[in-house]
């Protein structure tokens, strides 16, 4: 069924993905409908607009030797205690990585 959908012979199928999702439809909220809600964009949009806000910022520091830097965590479904989770301590031992390179430590 899926090599119909996509079009091509079953033999070309490698391997596939299963990625469930909540479909609840989007709805507007709020007092004045001011607030999208919807259960596909709260990471979505969050990730992109402060990956969005430092690449926009950036190029206006100029010659500043601050470090920016944004985190994203996959895994929220399933527990921020996994390996790379929010509760890990993966982003420490990057920043300490990027602050050894920089000659910061």
């Amino acid at each position: 069924r899926v090599h119909g959908e996509v079009g091509c012979e079953p033999s070309a199928i490698v391997d596939m993905d299963l990625c469930l999702m909540d479909a609840t439809p989007s709805r507007l909220c709020g007092l004045m409908s001011e607030f999208v809600e919807s259960p596909r964009l709260d990471n979505l949009v969050s990730t992109f607009s402060c990956f969005t806000g430092i690449v926009e910022v950036l190029p206006q520091q100029g010659a500043s030797t601050d470090i920016w830097v944004a985190a994203a965590f996959d895994h929220e479904e399933v527990g921020s205690t996994s390996l790379s989770g929010a509760n890990s301590n993966a982003v420490e031992s990057w920043i300490e990585r990027v602050l050894c390179v920089a000659d910061c430590a």
